[in-house]
């Protein structure tokens, strides 16, 4: 057995070239994101409004540009970077979205020149969105040929070096001091604490501590592990207040 990871397992092999990969992306809502958004916040409530910029603030002077469209491609090219996708094939992928932009006639080159910032946010959005489809598909096939398992990979040391804690002194952590927490998650720890059951419990290390990994290209770090007198282990994430109403 060896750690899943996600670059080298889930998204080994993607390509934005070949049939599979055909530029199909919702051009009004693309454009509403390259434009400016006002977010308005009352009672309680926050309404995003799009704004589309049908004049740009200050005249964009593409006569000093020999070629401005060939600029505007190669500098949004050289603004999206991922590790495992060369700058060829995003350069690419980002002169069959601009031409689809100009082609639609929702947005002018000079447009795309003054955006081009939001527009390679935008591009790196839409690529994102493919790698996690990619990354989500081998999970899934990964699991259903019954490649993926679980066996102790992870040791927890006997010492280790905490710059941020708390300066509670609890009775059941797996160490002196518990790694920082805040009010919320200081209320689970002292729940858990005096529990009888509870072996020991540990306030996990972000970044650095357990973690699990799903399809998704960030990690993830739970934020309390447990250990029972069963030897049974439990992952704890708080979520906070704000899913209170949530059943």
């Amino acid at each position: 057995y060896k750690p899943l990871t996600y670059r080298p397992d889930l998204v080994r092999g993607f390509s934005l070239t070949g049939e599979a990969y055909k530029t199909e992306i919702d051009v009004d809502e693309m454009i509403t994101r390259i434009y400016e958004v006002d977010v308005h916040v009352k009672e309680g409530i926050t309404r995003v409004e799009a704004t589309k910029v049908k004049e740009i603030p200050a005249k964009v002077g593409l006569s000093l540009f020999p070629d401005p469209k060939a600029d505007l491609i190669a500098e949004v090219a050289r603004n999206i970077q991922f590790p495992t996708i060369s700058l060829k094939e995003i350069t690419k992928y980002v002169v069959r979205v601009v031409n689809l932009l100009l082609d639609t006639q929702k947005a002018t080159l000079e447009q795309l020149f003054y955006y081009r910032y939001n527009l390679a946010l935008e591009i790196k959005r839409e690529i994102q969105k493919l790698l996690d489809s990619y990354a989500q598909i081998r999970f899934e096939n990964f699991r259903n040929e019954k490649k993926l398992g679980t066996c102790p990979s992870f040791v927890l040391p006997s010492t280790v070096e905490i710059f941020l804690h708390e300066d509670t002194e609890y009775n059941k952590h797996f160490y002196e001091r518990a790694y920082l927490m805040n009010s919320e998650e200081k209320i689970v720890a002292d729940k858990i604490d005096p529990l009888e059951n509870v072996r020991w419990w540990l306030r996990n290390i972000e970044r650095s501590g357990f973690y699990l990994q799903g399809y998704r290209k960030g990690r993830f770090f739970p934020d309390f592990i447990v250990k029972t007198n069963n030897n049974n282990y439990c992952i704890i994430e708080y979520k906070g207040r704000t899913f209170a109403r949530y059943p």
